[in-house]
């Protein structure tokens, strides 16, 4: 229940553009639950929009992170490791929220490389 809040409290904090503080308590998220492709979504969904909202150098930064993710310091999935995995849990299993996740993700990947084309 407690990460369920603090997912939504990080959701809520990246609407607000308050990037860091999102980033910062899904980073922590990510330390207790490195697998749970609800918080990894959503860390990408930050990078993402924090992308895309910056711009430059770092803007460019924040999307490859959001479109490959990263292995150190701490492992991020990014879009592609998501549909990855996703697509094998959802060959295995008939959950919905899963389905939902790929689609969401799919989109994710294909917007995230939109702005990262339109930076470079």
């Amino acid at each position: 229940y407690r990460d369920t809040l603090q997912l939504n409290l990080a959701a809520n904090q990246r609407r607000q553009h308050d990037f860091a503080t999102a980033e910062e308590s899904l980073l922590k998220l990510v330390e207790a639950k490195p697998t749970a492709p609800d918080v990894q979504s959503e860390l990408a969904r930050l990078y993402q929009e924090w992308g895309t909202s910056e711009g430059g150098d770092d803007g460019r930064e924040r999307l490859q992170l959001a479109i490959g993710g990263q292995r150190t310091p701490h492992e991020i999935w990014g879009w592609g490791g998501i549909i990855q995995r996703l697509q094998r849990d959802a060959r295995s299993r008939s959950d919905d929220s899963l389905k939902r996740l790929l689609i969401d993700a799919r989109y994710g990947l294909a917007k995230s490389e939109l702005a990262l084309a339109r930076l470079i």
